[in-house]
């Protein structure tokens, strides 16, 4: 697994659950998320990157989030 979590996290919609996975991906994965999805590691930093920088500037975000 990608990170230390015991369980796994869930979305319940009515009756449905919707689970998350951590899992590496299959070379033959990654290659369709970098040519289809545009998806690569630095592509990645980058996003994320980005995302810290519009979650500081939300006056919305609770205090509690801690953005690194």
């Amino acid at each position: 697994m990608l990170s230390d979590l015991t369980e796994v996290p869930f979305i319940k919609l009515g009756d449905f659950k919707l689970e998350f996975e951590y899992e590496f991906l299959s070379p033959e994965l990654q290659e369709v998320a970098r040519k289809e999805l545009r998806e690569s590691p630095e592509i990645q930093k980058q996003s994320i990157a980005r995302l810290q920088e519009l979650l500081k500037g939300s006056v919305n975000i609770k205090k509690s989030v801690k953005l690194t």
